[in-house]
């Protein structure tokens, strides 16, 4: 069952932090009860944030996406999110990064947003080190995504994280950032 991933590397993966401002918050894997958060994050996100991280002008998600953002195969799929005190679907969501793998399990796209309120406290840095660190554990070879070239505190942020950083040749306005993990061919487990 999916699920089952999920419960044995959720305690694991959870870690209570503290941001500079002195907020308090957990970092755990994302459950099905997240949606109403989600949706709440997404909610408080300006119209630019959200084209940024969807590519697209939107603004609320639909329920079959926040579905696949919290109803995850955690076999081929992660996404930490990091909660404000509560239970999950009561507890406030501040920021969620995904990590979806190919088949192989040898390369991942990363998506990541992060409230609005909570930028430039080190929060997307925090949520961008923990799912790389879960990714080498897997033995997932490399990471990507694409950045649109406006977006620059996300590819500050991946600067400095070590990805590499090119550009669409189709698409000048989008960058396609890659991050070597120095694993491939070690076993995903």
């Amino acid at each position: 069952l999916a699920g089952e991933p999920a419960q044995e590397q959720g305690a694991a993966l959870e870690e209570i932090f503290r941001l500079p401002d002195g907020q308090t918050l957990l970092l755990r894997p994302v459950l099905p009860e997240d949606e109403p958060a989600l949706h709440a994050l997404v909610g408080r996100a300006s119209p630019d944030d959200l084209r940024r991280r969807f590519f697209q002008p939107i603004r609320e998600l639909s329920h079959q996406m926040a579905a696949a953002l919290t109803q995850i195969d955690y076999h081929r799929e992660m996404a930490l999110v990091a909660v404000g005190p509560g239970l999950p679907g009561k507890a406030e969501i501040y920021g969620i990064v995904n990590l979806s793998a190919d088949p192989n399990g040898e390369r991942a796209e990363y998506s990541i947003i992060v409230d609005r309120a909570m930028m430039r406290l080190g929060l997307g840095n925090l949520l961008m080190r923990r799912i790389i660190d879960y990714a080498r554990r897997r033995g997932i070879g490399e990471i990507y995504g694409e950045v649109l070239q406006e977006n620059k505190p996300m590819l500050q942020l991946d600067r400095a994280l070590g990805f590499a950083i090119h550009t669409d040749h189709d698409d000048p306005s989008v960058k396609h950032v890659i991050l070597k993990l120095h694993c491939i061919g070690s076993s995903a487990g």
